[in-house]
């Protein structure tokens, strides 16, 4: 068991670990996507609701944007080497 104490952090770590190991899968980007997105508010409670839908428009703008760019066989401006 692992008791999260900073939630940013542990997002962070997750997107580390799927750069640095290209995803062992395809559900981990999912989850990762899953636990950036879900929010607690006693109003709401926890997983997906109220406040979480400016998250998810944000992973579908930026989804948006790598398609847009790989169709246009740009290269991307901040995978650039």
């Amino acid at each position: 068991m692992r008791v999260i104490q900073n939630q940013s952090l542990f997002l962070v770590e997750g997107g580390l670990g799927l750069y640095l190991r290209r995803g062992d899968s395809p559900t981990d980007g999912y989850r990762l996507a899953a636990a950036y997105c879900e929010h607690y508010d006693p109003r709401y409670g926890t997983d997906f609701n109220g406040p979480s839908a400016v998250r998810i428009e944000e992973i579908a703008d930026f989804v948006l944007t790598i398609e847009t760019y790989e169709q246009a066989s740009t290269k991307l401006p901040f995978l650039q080497s």
